[in-house]
Order: C-alpha cells, then structure tokens, then sequence
C-alpha cells in the first residue's frame, strides 16, 4: 500500500513563483515535469521537511526540468560554466565530478542550484537507527 503525496501540483502558485513558465504553452507540459519531479524528490514529508519545504523542492525540480527540456529546444547545451573569455567568445563548461554527478546535473540550471542548497540543509546530519554500540547506525533520510 503506497502513501499519498504530500503535495499536490498546483499550476497558477508554480507559474507565480516561476513567471519564466507563466506562458500558456507551459500549461500542458508542467504537470508532467511535475510527475517527473516526484521521481527525483519524495512527494512524502518527514521531521525535517514541512509542506511548505516539500513543495518548494518540488517546483524546484519541476522548473529544473523544464528548463533543461526549454534550453534543449533552443538548440543549447545545458552545463555549468566554468569561465568564459569575451575576445574569441570562448566558454569552459566544468566537467561532471566523478563523486556526485547528480548535484552537478542539479547545477545545470539556477533552479536546480537553488534545490542543492536545499537538499544540503534540508538532508543534512541524518537521524539514528537501531540500538546502542555496534548496533546503532546512521541513517541519511532518501528525499532523492
């Protein structure tokens, strides 16, 4: 038996808070970007994540997404810049880490550096599981 989601896909407050998206056009595509976003951020809160910080880190990922799809169409390249020149026009994209490639994706867009930052203080630390000594272990919440 699985849970409800915790938040529910609103698209006027989205397109409020996103006017980057406000378009009609985006009216059709939103609501699957958002499914999409649930794939990537538990639609579930927990002691450290309210509804309200729930919902941000869903639009987040919903505009994160919709970003990527909106650059793709345009014909760019979506990668964090690393520097750039102005006399040959010249631009360094950093190449993804070999650690943690999915913060770099995260860093594609400023709404997906906007959910790091989140994710970072919203999942950070972890809670303790089981008993005392060798028997206790600590457990970092999967909110994605």
């Amino acid at each position: 038996m699985s849970a409800c989601p915790s938040v529910i896909f609103n698209l006027q407050a989205f397109q409020a808070a996103f006017p980057e998206f406000a378009a009609s056009e985006y009216g059709l595509t939103l609501p699957g970007y958002w499914n999409t976003a649930n794939s990537f951020v538990t639609n579930q809160t927990w002691f450290a994540v309210n509804a309200t910080d729930l919902a941000l880190m869903l639009n987040l990922m919903t505009a994160h997404l919709a970003k990527l799809c909106k650059i793709g169409a345009a014909g760019g390249i979506a990668a964090p810049v690393n520097g750039g020149g102005q006399g040959s026009e010249n631009v360094t994209l950093e190449p993804p880490p070999v650690k943690d490639r999915f913060t770099w994706w995260l860093y594609t867009t400023d709404y997906g550096k906007q959910l790091a930052a989140l994710l970072a203080v919203k999942a950070a630390g972890g809670f303790y599981v089981g008993g005392s000594g060798g028997r206790a272990g600590l457990s970092t919440p999967r909110i994605w």
